[in-house]
Formats: C-alpha cells, sequence, structure tokens
C-alpha cells in the first residue's frame, strides 16, 4: 500500500502542477482575447460548435482508454486494436461533420458556423493519433511527462492565438488555438513515447475492451449531453451574444473547479483501480479525496461569488458585464458538483460501469427537466439556476450510488465534509460583510484584491485553528517536500 501511496502523491503532485499551469495559461489567453481581440459573439459561435464538437470528443475514445486504465494485463494486441479502432472512429467523426456544416448553420441560422465547422472537424483526425500513448501514461501514473508534454502544446496554441486575434482573425483565431494545441501534443507524445502501434486488429481484443467499456462511453454520452443541453438551447433561443456571455461565466466558473477535481480524478481512477479488491481501501480513499476535493472548491466558489462583479469588469471589462449574474448563480453549481464529480472514477475502477450507466439516466431526466423549466422561466437566468437544482440532485444520487457499492451510509459522507462546509460558511459570511459593508465604497481590482486576501486569511486561520483532518492531511504531505527541498 506504501508503493501506491507513493505514486498517488507524485501523481497528484505532478497532475496538479499540470492543471494549474495549463489552467492559468489557458484563462490568462481567454482574459487577454476576451478583453482585447475578441468578443461575446464571436465566443459564442465556437460555443455553438463546440456543443457537437465535445460530443465527438466523447465518441471517438468510446471508452477505451478506461478500459486500458482498468485491464491489469494489456497487451500490444489490445493497445493496437484499440489505437487503429480510435483511428477509424475518428475518420468517421471528421467526415461526419464536414457533411453537418451547413445543417449546422441553418440550426442556428449563422451562416459562418458552415466554414468553422470544416476546419473543426480537423481536430478530431488528428487528435485519435495519441489517445493510447497518453492513456498509457496516466496508466502508470506518469504524470510528470504528461505535463511537459501538454505545457508545450498549450503555450503553442495560445501563442497562435494571441498572435491571429491581433491581426484581425476574430473566431478563427479560437479555432487555429484548438488545432495547434492537439497537432503539437501528438508530436511530443510520438516523439517521446516507447509504444508504437503494431499493423494487427483483434477482434477478440475488442470485443474485451469494449465489454468495459461500452456502458461507459453510454454513461459519458449521457453526461456530455447532461453538461452542454444549456449551451444548446441558450444558442438556438437566446442567440450568440447570449450564449458567449453564459459560456465565458460558466468557464471562469466552472472550468477552474473541474480543473482542480482533474488533478485529482485523473490519478484517482488508475489508483483505485490498483486496489479495487479491497473495498475498506476504497471507501477510505474516496473518503478523502472527496475532503480535498471540498478543501479546495468551496473556498474557492465562495470567494468567487463574493467578487463576482470586481473579477469580471476588472479581467474582462464593462463588455462582460452581462456574465456576472450568471457567474454568481454558477458559483453554487461548482461548490456542488466538484464533490460529486468522483464518483465516475469510483465506479470505473471497481467495474460498475452499467451501474453508472443507469444512474446517468436518471440523472439525465433530472437534468433535463430542471434546465428546460429554466429557460422557459427565466431565460438564461433561468438555465442557471436549473444548473444548480441539478447539482443539489446529484448529492442525492452520489449518497445512493456509494451506499450500495463500497457500503458509504450518508452520515459518512457528511461528517467527512460538515468540517470544510462550517469553516467555509464562515468565511463567506464574513467576507459578504467585508464586502459589503467595510469595503462598499471600494470598487474594482482594490476590493477585488482586499477582499481576496481576506477570505484566503480568515479560512486558512480557522482550518489551522480547527485542526480540519482534510488540512492536516495535506500539511503532512507538503510540508516534508518543503523541508527536503530546504536541507538541499
Amino acid at each position: 500500500m506504501s508503493e501506491i501511496r507513493g505514486k498517488i502523491i507524485s501523481g497528484v503532485k505532478w497532475n496538479a502542477i499540470n492543471q494549474i499551469v495549463i489552467q492559468v495559461t489557458l484563462t490568462l489567453t481567454s482574459i487577454i482575447l476576451g478583453r482585447f481581440f475578441l468578443s461575446p459573439k464571436e465566443y459564442g459561435l465556437l460555443g455553438m460548435i463546440t456543443v457537437f464538437t465535445g460530443f465527438a470528443n466523447v465518441i471517438k475514445d468510446f471508452g477505451i482508454s478506461a478500459a486500458i486504465i482498468y485491464k491489469k494485463d494489456i497487451s500490444d494486441e489490445d493497445l493496437s486494436t484499440a489505437f487503429w479502432t480510435n483511428i477509424i472512429l475518428g475518420t468517421l467523426i471528421a467526415a461526419s461533420f464536414s457533411v453537418a456544416a451547413p445543417w449546422l448553420a441553418i440550426f442556428y441560422k449563422e451562416p459562418a458556423l458552415q466554414n468553422l465547422t470544416y476546419f473543426v472537424s480537423l481536430h478530431f483526425l488528428i487528435s485519435t493519433f495519441s489517445i493510447v500513448q497518453n492513456t498509457l501514461l496516466e496508466k502508470g501514473l506518469k504524470f510528470k511527462e504528461i505535463f511537459t508534454y501538454n505545457i508545450s502544446a498549450v503555450g503553442a496554441g495560445a501563442l497562435i492565438a494571441i498572435i491571429m486575434a491581433a491581426r484581425g482573425w476574430g473566431v478563427w483565431s479560437l479555432v487555429a488555438q484548438q488545432i495547434t494545441h492537439i497537432s503539437v501534443l501528438n508530436i511530443m507524445l510520438w516523439i517521446n513515447t516507447q509504444w508504437k502501434p503494431l499493423f494487427l486488429y483483434s477482434k477478440t481484443s475488442l470485443k474485451s475492451l469494449l465489454k468495459f467499456s461500452i456502458y461507459l462511453f453510454m454513461a459519458s454520452s449521457l453526461n456530455y449531453w447532461n453538461r452542454n443541453l444549456d449551451n444548446l438551447l441558450i444558442g438556438r433561443y437566446a442567440g450568440s451574444e447570449a450564449l458567449g456571455n453564459y459560456s465565458r461565466a460558466y468557464s471562469l466558473m466552472l472550468l477552474p473547479l473541474t480543473q482542480i477535481v482533474g488533478m485529482l480524478v485523473k490519478v484517482l481512477f488508475p489508483a483505485l483501480a490498483l486496489i479495487q479488491e479491497d473495498i475498506p481501501k476504497v471507501k477510505s480513499l474516496y473518503l478523502r479525496s472527496i475532503a480535498i476535493i471540498a478543501l479546495v472548491t468551496f473556498p474557492f466558489s465562495v470567494g468567487l461569488w463574493l467578487v463576482a462583479e470586481d473579477f469580471i469588469l476588472t479581467l474582462l471589462g464593462q463588455k462582460w458585464s452581462e456574465a456576472i449574474g450568471v457567474f454568481k448563480i454558477l458559483a453554487w453549481a461548482g461548490l456542488i458538483q466538484c464533490v460529486i464529480s468522483p464518483i465516475g472514477s469510483l465506479l470505473s475502477a471497481l467495474g460498475k460501469t452499467r451501474f453508472h450507466f443507469v444512474l446517468g439516466v436518471i440523472s439525465s431526466v433530472i437534468g433535463i427537466s430542471f434546465i428546460c423549466l429554466g429557460l422557459y422561466w427565466r431565460g438564461v437566468y433561468g438555465v442557471a439556476y436549473g444548473v444548480v437544482f441539478w447539482a443539489f440532485s446529484g448529492v442525492l444520487i452520489n449518497m445512493y450510488a456509494t451506499h450500495k457499492v463500497i457500503g458509504l451510509n450518508p452520515w459518512e459522507f457528511i461528517k467527512s465534509l460538515l468540517p470544510i462546509v462550517l469553516v467555509t460558511a464562515v468565511m463567506g459570511a464574513s467576507g459578504y460583510f467585508c464586502s459589503e459593508f467595510l469595503l462598499q465604497n471600494f470598487k474594482g481590482v482594490l476590493r477585488l484584491i482586499i477582499v481576496s486576501f481576506y477570505c484566503v486569511l480568515i479560512y486558512t486561520s480557522l482550518l489551522y485553528l480547527f485542526r480540519v483532518s482534510a488540512f492536516q492531511e495535506v500539511l503532512k504531505i507538503v510540508l516534508p517536500k518543503l523541508s527536503k527541498k530546504r536541507n538541499k
């Protein structure tokens, strides 16, 4: 277990560095593009396509990557079969999008989408060439190597986007960013990984992989449309500018949070797969994981809710003011979604992909209902409220699932999060008092800095004072590492 723990700590560390550096790079790029070069309408145009292209990214892998991680004894025959399956799927998806391009333009009533879709479809074909290589690195918890390749690709994409936007290419700069990113990543993975595909294809291997992946793929597909139905409906019925504001609010609020969760979840799946037969250890690791996720994401969500107006106007400018209200609503969805997200890794690691799919169906019905009612009730703001209510329903589904597969009762789940909830509540209340009463005459970047610093100080002080277990565990991991570096 100590060897696995060491791998997990190393994996979390490098995956954290990977996610933080990449998210900071992407956020800074988005701020530069959104503040100086691009409008909400241009972001909305790409957002319209992204609703469909994101689903294509789910299809192109078909859950086979997860099957590779789950399967203990994986052969070259299995890997080569997976590689060529991905190539076939990527080719079919690219061709399908090229054919569908005119119909997407008609559906959204945006003629510019046709040519954009032709070029975006290239992304699918290119990306399939490195799926297996990247999965093997994840299976081996080699997140240091993944970081090196990712940061090179993200940096190249960001540079191209800024240069093209500065020269007046508009939304095309965002398309170029995506294609540059995946092309550079492919090159890095092919040059630096030892595994190369063989010219063979086994029906037996495919059947073995699909036995695990088919239900995971179906669950991922449902989850994807649950997460993107809001964009589809807003783009269709409210237009590209409304979608641009909503998608910016969504990405600035929820994407950083999901990236934080991704630091742990990407490592959690292969780690749980290694101990899948020891349920008490699985349960312990799962509880500790959600507590550590909450330790970071709860104050992050509440803090961003407190400084929403100053945060949006300082980073993006007055033209994005319509995103502020949506941003504040989605903060509550982000707070909840992050602690229930690891359920997918848990169920996949235990091979419960069919159960995962069934839960996805239930969640889909609930999510679609809330989002459609929200759109009818209050338009874009109603959709945001629908996402929040849907997230709360996910907590109940999560409690049922964990009780069924690892015997986790609801009180154990609540108990693991309660100290962090209480500390976050105190931080939020004191931060609100500071912002709305003590600093009511201050606006913009000054209030943003003061309130942010104040909340961090209050939160960390309370964690230390009350010796919150998740905080103590993080300190036990971090402090010895820092001590070793000082001694060197």
